[in-house]
């Protein structure tokens, strides 16, 4: 694998200017897969104002082919020791289409109140070419006025959490909906009760209403529920419930929601160095169980096993059991060996291990390999690899077995990630 990045910060009074910049290539069965990733940021912070842009762009070839990049702007503005203005936007691309996103929110705070004015567009300029099909949907909002009320209380009830009411025109397309919509939402904070004997109960949930101007209407509550038992110092079980159920429709697809019903629980057992994690979970609206995991880790210093198992309890089959185990007992010598092994198709699937020593004070040696018996019985990686230490530089010698490739690397340890080399494959 060759590795190469670069990145530089430049900051002057307000301002600071940023890029990172990488690119990697390796072997990928094979395959030589090539990522080229690069990011620029420029941001400026004055008294009241704020200012910001960024760029990323992301190549990949090889078994992955695929490209994007993205484009963001944003202002933000203290125009009254209460009230801000902001806006920002956003464009992104990649393969499969483009998305435009710019936002326009002023807001203002008095105590715990909150009122907010937002202009928003969503926009999928692939709806516009008659010779496109969309494959993303856009959003209006223009506008929406929403207030917010932190910790809410009349007379002597007081709730924590927050109540929040919005109003605003919303159009979606290419669904061609549109529609003004008022949601009413109380968001109780997530609090918790511990007793003095291991118990620690955890709660929290809210409601909320959405209502349209075509006489639909969604009403969605939705609690969720935590309990955490410790028995011991090397024993607890802990089981979580989430709950939401949603009444009515919405002409909209962007907030349409769904209900849902899960129980999921975990039992740990921690033990000098020894650790046992069995946990698996249950969804009631579908009738199916998750897969039941077994986790099993050991750690003593200089050596580390770990092991894991997975148990369908739907078809009643197991799935893959893995199993590593590490040896270093000091710096200079590493010793690691893994399998991966299909219990249900009674097939080894998966082999590596790695081996790495110094031969002396200034040359290391390492051999690092994956055996795939369910591809063909072959290796997909093996590399041996001779490094000598010349103070402020390194010389290796490499011998790739999957591609029965020899290369030479030079590197200077200023730049470790930007080699000179030679291949008998690819050449300089």
């Amino acid at each position: 694998e060759v590795v190469g990045s670069l990145r530089h910060e430049y900051k002057s009074d307000n301002f600071r200017l940023t890029t990172n910049n990488s690119y990697v290539q390796g072997y990928n069965n094979n395959v030589l897969d090539i990522t080229k990733n690069t990011q620029t940021t420029l941001n400026y912070t004055g008294q009241n104002l704020q200012l910001g842009g960024s760029f990323t762009y992301l190549q990949r070839q090889g078994t992955k082919e695929d490209e994007a990049w993205a484009l963001s702007g944003n202002w933000n503005q203290t125009l009254l020791p209460n009230l801000r203005l902001a806006a920002s936007s956003q464009v992104k691309a990649n393969d499969k289409g483009r998305i435009y996103d710019h936002l326009v929110e002023t807001t203002y705070n008095v105590g715990n109140h909150t009122l907010a004015l937002a202009v928003q567009q969503k926009l999928n300029p692939d709806l516009l070419e008659e010779d496109k099909k969309p494959n993303w949907r856009s959003v209006n909002r223009l506008p929406e006025f929403t207030w917010r009320w932190q910790n809410p209380s009349i007379n002597d009830l007081k709730l924590n959490g927050r109540f929040e009411l919005s109003l605003g025109k919303f159009e979606e397309y290419p669904s061609g909906a549109s529609s003004m919509r008022l949601i009413p939402k109380l968001d109780l904070t997530t609090r918790n009760w511990r007793s003095d004997f291991g118990t620690t109960f955890t709660y929290g949930g809210g409601v909320a209403g959405y209502f349209y101007q075509d006489q639909q209407s969604q009403q969605v509550v939705n609690g969720r529920f935590s309990l955490l038992q410790r028995f011991s110092s090397w024993l607890s079980v802990a089981a979580n419930y989430n709950k939401q159920q949603v009444w009515g429709s919405t002409p909209f697809s962007f907030d349409k929601q769904t209900n849902q019903d899960r129980l999921t629980g975990t039992i740990s057992l921690n033990y000098q160095g020894a650790s046992l994690t069995i946990g698996s979970g249950y969804d009631f609206l579908s009738s199916k169980y998750n897969d039941l995991a077994t986790r099993l880790n050991w750690n003593s210093g200089a050596v580390r096993v770990s092991t894991s198992l997975n148990y369908n309890m739907n078809t009643k089959s197991f799935g893959n059991f893995v199993g590593n185990f590490s040896y270093t007992p000091h710096e200079d010598l590493q010793i690691r060996f893994g399998s991966r092994y299909n219990i249900g198709k009674q097939s080894l699937e998966r082999i590596d291990g790695k081996v790495a020593f110094d031969l002396t004070e200034t040359i290391k040696v390492s051999y690092d390999a994956v055996y795939e018996p369910a591809k063909n019985n072959k290796f997909t990686k093996g590399e041996f690899v001779l490094a000598w230490d010349l103070h402020c530089r390194e010389l290796s010698f490499r011998y790739n077995q999957t591609r029965k490739e020899f290369s030479v690397r030079y590197s200077i340890n200023a730049f470790p990630k930007l080699p000179l080399g030679y291949s008998t494959v690819d050449g300089i």
